[in-house]
């Protein structure tokens, strides 16, 4: 397993998935912010990665960062600290398999020829300051007789 690029792509993080029915025969995508998502994916993925698309079979790790809500912190200023129950990770939604979805399809032709070439993830959605997601892609070995364990790679 090698590491072939590494990023940041700030912005909204969109799920990709549901649609809402326009009539005779029209759908758009419900999340208002899918198409600025890709924007944001496929221009951090393209200042890192270059022009080179990216062959074989390849493993994705997802940090998708979300801003925390103002009921997180001590007082209406977010200087003041956390509360003590305030959560890390984000168990709501978007649901994060949408979310890997909306960011496979922005790196397509971008990063990688077809997202049919990621046969690996390994995802999380967070709290954090950056709102966004940390993207790092491993090409993965492609012969019978290889034997890959993915353990957990660290985060960010």
């Amino acid at each position: 397993m090698e590491l072939i690029a590494s990023f940041f792509a700030a912005g909204r993080p969109a799920p990709q998935g549901s649609k809402s029915y326009l009539g005779k025969g029209r759908f758009t995508e419900q999340s208002p912010h899918l198409k600025s998502w890709r924007h944001d994916v496929r221009h951090a993925a393209s200042e890192h990665v270059g022009e080179a698309l990216f062959g074989g079979p390849i493993l994705v790790q997802y940090t998708f960062v979300f801003h925390r809500p103002k009921n997180h912190y001590r007082s209406s200023k977010p200087d003041r600290g956390l509360k003590d129950n305030a959560p890390a990770w984000v168990d709501k939604a978007p649901d994060l398999d949408k979310l890997e979805r909306s960011t496979n399809d922005a790196l397509t032709g971008v990063v990688w020829v077809d997202d049919s070439q990621v046969v690996a993830t390994l995802s999380q959605k967070r709290y954090g300051d950056r709102q966004g997601a940390f993207i790092r892609l491993f090409s993965l070995p492609n012969k019978a007789g290889d034997i890959l364990y993915i353990n957990a790679i660290a985060s960010f």
